[in-house]
């Protein structure tokens, strides 16, 4: 499954997630507004938001073309 660190004030996180349930990607969401959150994105290191976490694979941001997401999501779920 894939992990997605997000924040409430992030429009790319927004995007992403559309994306990622329109697509029917599982997901579980840690959102770094919360303390929980923040201590999980440190164990993590992660230092932006969107950042999407499968295996050894992390996608930080939003590519701006959805192929290449579909792209890099079709690599990360080979894991």
């Amino acid at each position: 499954m894939f992990k997605l660190f997000s924040s409430n004030k992030c429009s790319p996180c927004k995007k992403l997630k559309e994306i990622l349930e329109r697509k029917k990607i599982k997901y579980e969401e840690i959102n770094i507004d919360t303390e929980e959150g923040w201590k999980e994105a440190k164990r993590y290191g992660v230092k932006a938001v969107p950042t999407l976490i499968k295996g050894n694979w992390a996608l930080v941001g939003l590519p701006q073309k959805e192929e290449e997401l579909d792209e890099i999501l079709k690599e990360m779920s080979k894991l």
